[in-house]
């Protein structure tokens, strides 16, 4: 997926470059860059058009104009995932925090790690763990505080699956972070929503494949709301 690979691309290539320059605006104008004319994106940017097509044919396009129409595509038709929160909601959720600390089991935190440094370079670091046998022990040795915000993710396994006995003392490690005020938000499939007391963001798509994209454009939607908030 082209946003995918824009997103890597401007983590990990060197600022000074033109590929880093194309790359960042192309994310910045994803929502209306099929609108924008080569030569105006040239003069602005202050680039060549052998620049620009050579650019393009490195992320696997024939010319420019193809990887407008898949940014198009991609950003048009991206899953509309269920949330009982805005953006505005999910932002009140992390204004303030010092850091997200995600935990899951192996098969829903692997398709994540590429976040971890992309989300380096936004204000609010993330930490990917996967669960260990006391969850809330693992808690205390990151540290986690009020400051924090844990996110569950589970592809694989609904909340009512981590009560009757997968995730062991799930109930009781919930209680534990109200009681020490610690936020959290469930990420995955839901099977009963009321104990969630709405911090929830639902996953239900029968595909793994689907589940598995639906997941990472949630992270996509968190990583644009603090890129923008810190601009």
């Amino acid at each position: 997926m082209i946003l995918e690979q824009l997103n890597m691309l401007e983590s990990t290539t060197d600022r000074e470059g033109y590929t880093y320059l194309i790359t960042h605006y192309l994310l910045e104008n994803r929502h209306s860059i099929i609108e924008y004319k080569v030569n105006d994106i040239l003069e602005e940017l202050n680039i060549s058009k052998s620049t620009l097509r050579r650019y393009s044919i490195d992320l696997g396009y024939k010319n420019f104009t193809a990887v407008q129409y898949q940014i198009y595509y991609e950003v048009s038709t991206g899953p509309h995932y269920r949330s009982c929160m805005s953006d505005e909601e999910l932002w009140s959720k992390l204004e303030g925090k010092k850091r997200i600390v995600v935990l899951g089991d192996e098969s829903s935190i692997a398709p994540l790690l590429v976040y971890k440094q992309i989300f380096r370079d936004t204000i609010l670091p993330i930490d990917f763990q996967m669960y260990q046998s006391i969850p809330m022990k693992q808690l205390m040795q990151l540290n986690v505080t009020s400051d924090d915000i844990v996110f569950f993710v589970s592809l694989f396994h609904s909340n009512l699956g981590f009560e009757l006995g997968y995730f062991d003392e799930y109930i009781t490690l919930m209680k534990s972070l109200e009681e020490r005020g610690i936020d959290h938000l469930y990420i995955g499939k839901v099977a009963k929503k009321k104990e969630l007391n709405e911090n929830y963001i639902e996953i239900d798509e029968r595909c793994i494949a689907d589940r598995i994209h639906h997941l990472c454009m949630i992270f996509e939607n968190i990583y644009g709301i603090l890129d923008n908030i810190q601009k």
